[in-house]
């Protein structure tokens, strides 16, 4: 490589250098946002399942069905 490749790379890292760290805050935000939001679509279906009483149960013929907690006591 010669020296005109080393100038060009060294002008388009100090050219780029906010275009770049501005696409990847974008990106970093639209990941954190992602995951974050993943996270509370778990946790709400957590609680939905826990208000509902119910859980999984996987029957004799290897299906998971929903079913709701029963009390011995009931």
């Amino acid at each position: 490589m010669g020296p005109f490749l080393y100038q060009l790379i060294y002008c388009s890292r100090s050219l780029l250098q906010k275009t770049h760290r501005s696409q990847n805050a974008v990106i970093m935000a639209f990941g954190v946002i992602a995951i974050l939001g993943s996270a509370a679509y778990l946790a709400y279906m957590k609680s939905q399942h826990r208000e509902k009483k119910v859980y999984v149960a996987i029957a004799e013929d290897g299906m998971e069905q929903l079913m709701t907690k029963k009390s011995k006591w009931d």
